[in-house]
């Protein structure tokens, strides 16, 4: 058995040339002649293999035909490490080699239902590199297509993959060529693309679930697992904003930042200093990139469709074509600063400073350090919503939503820890809460983007008065809500006081 580390990078197909011609590349020599790989991957007819994160593939080069059996390993930042068998293949699978024995008896058990399901044909061109002498990194461009059910879509890849050093070496030779080059870090396989061309699956959106937080950990190991969660989704939700217009590509990516400027933020007393501003600034920049299409898509979706079919349609008429003229050209303008920002540099570089960070304070047990930020961001909330009870103004309704979205995501941060259906019924309130919040927030920026639209065009004033009307009775009650909701919710025991699940 093989253990395979490599590091997969996408890249736009007009890219190919440049990569070919970066210095690194284009003077290492070549391991062997550039060649058509011709694989076809195999399963049952009910996909068991796939549902059990075992790829089995055949390879055709030349007269040679080789077997090949992957089992799935977790790839985050595009790195990942997993267990390989490759052997040649005559007419029929043989898996005797395959030495963790569940796998082997599984497969045996399978291979007389294996059928082909799909296949890749790529041109394959590979250079090894030794960036030092300790270290020898194999540089593979592929550029192909992944053909299933009558349907395709391209391979555009670099896959570098280690012959001798360690996965820092991967990285920094990673860092090095995307300072230079349009590479971002890609986490799906090829195997697992077929699949989903297989089965027609659309790409969507990533979210977040429960956090791998486990009993036991110290604060800065609960720390990189959470980030490398959050940073596996920022990666899938850029991909998906790069390709597509579906506008909860932008927002989750930009879920997926403020999770890890909030966890950064918690996680305080336990990184260095210049680790936390470094990324704390990183992760506004590449929100704010975005922001504005993400205003403009609120403005439209949750402001102005709910007045359609109403005795105010006509008069946001002339604001619905000027808010789709603004949302295309902000879309249009946001995809193109995203596109030029050096992501691969930014992600592959996180990456490598989350596995480089350590323990620089005395270890306290998880628990008690999670209750203590949970409680200073507790404290926080109910600071904020005393201050709405006084002030009820749109900055201070901002900073609660603010307050109230933080407590929410460590609470989903370290909620493994504690209590579950006392966490998860704290933070259903808290996020109901946090909704009415967003929607005053969302009214807020919408009349104000409105106002400034009506200053080179009279006729919008009407239609911001329309909206203010419109949406008065229901601002009114969100706001009665949060202040009756948050109070009662705020006074009550917390759910991380209780007792600590065993570990």
């Amino acid at each position: 058995m093989a253990n395979e580390i490599e590091l997969k990078l996408a890249f736009p197909a007009e890219a190919l040339d440049a990569i070919r011609s970066h210095p690194l590349i284009v003077h290492a020599p070549r391991k062997g002649e550039p060649r058509v790989l011709d694989n076809t991957y195999f399963d049952t007819p009910e996909l068991t293999l796939h549902a059990a994160r075992i790829a089995i593939r055949t390879r055709r080069m030349g007269n040679t035909v080789l077997q090949t059996v992957k089992c799935a390993a977790e790839s985050v930042g595009g790195l990942s490490s997993r267990p390989e068998w490759e052997q040649p293949f005559n007419k029929a699978f043989d898996f005797s080699a395959v030495d963790i024995k569940p796998v082997r008896k599984m497969l045996q058990g399978l291979s007389a239902q294996l059928v082909p399901v799909f296949t890749t044909v790529f041109h394959r061109e590979t250079r090894i590199v030794q960036p030092v002498p300790e270290v020898c990194i194999l540089v593979m461009i592929d550029t192909g297509k992944i053909i299933a059910n009558g349907r395709e879509t391209t391979i555009c890849e670099v896959e570098l993959e280690l012959a001798q050093g360690g996965a820092d070496d991967l990285q920094n030779f990673a860092i090095t060529l995307a300072q230079d080059l349009p590479l971002i870090p890609f986490d799906l396989s090829k195997a697992q693309r077929g699949y989903q061309l297989f089965c027609m699956e659309e790409i969507k959106p990533t979210r977040f679930g429960k956090t791998p937080v486990q009993m036991g950990w110290t604060p800065l190991q609960a720390f990189r697992a959470i980030a490398m969660q959050a940073e596996s989704g920022w990666l899938a939700n850029l991909h998906g904003a790069l390709a597509s217009n579906d506008p909860e590509f932008i927002h989750q990516f930009r879920v997926a930042l403020r999770r890890l400027k909030s966890l950064i933020k918690a996680c305080k007393p336990i990184l260095p200093a210049d680790f936390i501003k470094r990324w704390s600034e990183t992760f506004s920049m590449l929100t704010d990139v975005s922001g504005a299409t993400r205003d403009l898509d609120v403005l439209r979706e949750t402001i102005l469709q709910p007045m359609l079919c109403s005795e105010s349609e006509s008069a946001i008429e002339p604001l619905m074509r000027r808010s789709l003229k603004e949302c295309e050209q902000t879309r249009e303008s946001a995809k193109a600063a995203l596109t030029r920002l050096p992501h691969g540099v930014i992600l592959l570089t996180f990456n490598r400073e989350l596995h480089r960070l350590n323990e620089t304070t005395p270890c306290k047990a998880l628990p008690a350090f999670a209750r203590k930020q949970l409680n200073r961001l507790h404290a926080r909330a109910r600071r904020r919503l005393d201050a709405v009870l006084q002030n009820p103004s749109s900055a201070m309704v901002h900073r609660l939503r603010i307050a109230f979205k933080n407590l929410r995501y460590n609470n989903e941060f370290f909620a493994p820890l504690f209590a579950e259906s006392a966490n998860n019924n704290f933070n259903k309130t808290l996020s109901e809460l946090q909704d009415e919040l967003g929607f005053l927030h969302d009214l807020d920026v919408a009349l104000k983007q409105v106002d400034a639209w009506a200053i080179d065009d009279p006729e919008l004033h009407e239609a911001r008065l329309h909206i203010e009307q419109w949406h008065a009775e229901r601002a009114a009650k969100a706001m009665s809500r949060i202040c009756t909701g948050a109070r009662a919710l705020l006074a009550e025991h917390t759910p991380w006081q209780k007792t600590p699940k065993p570990a």
